[in-house]
């Protein structure tokens, strides 16, 4: 019973606390993940940016040579290429025939080149099927005016930078949650023991076998109750003896009497 009673107690403590560090963990995870996502897909459309004022120049050689031209930077930047008119037609496209596609005039990235000059944003592209990163600015050209130069790599990109961190993190966080465990059982541990000296210590009190003084290890409650355990010995010490020597006292009395001694109850009975 005692060692059952041990065990829970540890258990509770050990599950209390992994929890707690597990919820905690948890909490932090998604709040770190959401950053470094984010972070990364900044880290690309960096990168896009940087390629595309280098690209600018070049724009309006997509006027005369269309998707060919696409094609080309395409393969120097490792980016999908896509060069909007005004009116949001498809000039050039590295990837898809730029007569073939609908009007990107409403794209995001488009609208706010549009309103501030440059535009980004991640999203589905129901043309290639999968998610891309985008980056868009425009360009002034002598021919038609203003025209959209938009580059745009996969999230897969960003996925790989997140699943290693993702994989560091738990690693991190599973390494933290077992020492965590180790301390909470060691903890737990030291707590039973305290416990099981002091119902120890009250159980031989309550047999009559008045142990030594309970020693206080610590100075939080146990200390306290500890100390309440002491008082409540000598308290029952002092009550024994007393009730000892009562008890002496009135067997001397007896013995010390000549004549004979008969005890009866209330209702007139010998006891």
């Amino acid at each position: 019973l005692e060692r059952e009673m041990r065990v829970t107690i540890a258990a509770k403590s050990v599950l209390t606390i992994c929890l707690l560090i597990a919820f905690s963990l948890a909490v932090v995870g998604v709040y770190l993940a959401r950053r470094e996502r984010e972070s990364l897909v900044d880290q690309v459309v960096a990168r896009l940016e940087a390629q595309a004022s280098l690209l600018a120049a070049e724009t309006p050689e997509s006027l005369v040579f269309g998707d060919a031209w696409a094609r080309g930077v395409a393969a120097r930047t490792k980016a999908r290429v896509t060069v909007v008119a005004g009116d949001g037609r498809v000039l050039a496209d590295s990837e898809e025939p730029s007569q073939q596609m609908e009007n990107h005039g409403s794209r995001p990235e488009i609208l706010d080149a549009r309103h501030a000059g440059a535009g980004r944003s991640v999203r589905f592209s129901e043309s290639v099927n999968r998610d891309l990163v985008y980056f868009a600015r425009s360009v002034p050209t002598a021919l038609v005016g203003p025209v959209f130069l938009r580059l745009s790599v996969p999230l897969g990109e960003v996925s790989q930078g997140f699943g290693r961190f993702r994989r560091d993190f738990l690693g991190i966080a599973s390494l933290s949650l077992a020492i965590a465990s180790v301390i909470a059982v060691l903890w737990a541990r030291g707590i039973a023991r305290q416990l099981q000296r002091m119902i120890r210590f009250a159980r031989r009190v309550s047999q009559g076998n008045i142990p030594d003084r309970l020693p206080a290890t610590t100075r939080d409650e146990f200390a306290d109750l500890a100390a309440a355990l002491n008082v409540m010995a000598t308290d029952l010490t002092t009550t024994l003896e007393r009730l000892e020597a009562e008890g002496r006292r009135s067997r001397t009395i007896m013995e010390s009497m000549g004549e004979g001694l008969l005890v009866l109850d209330g209702r007139g009975k010998i006891s």
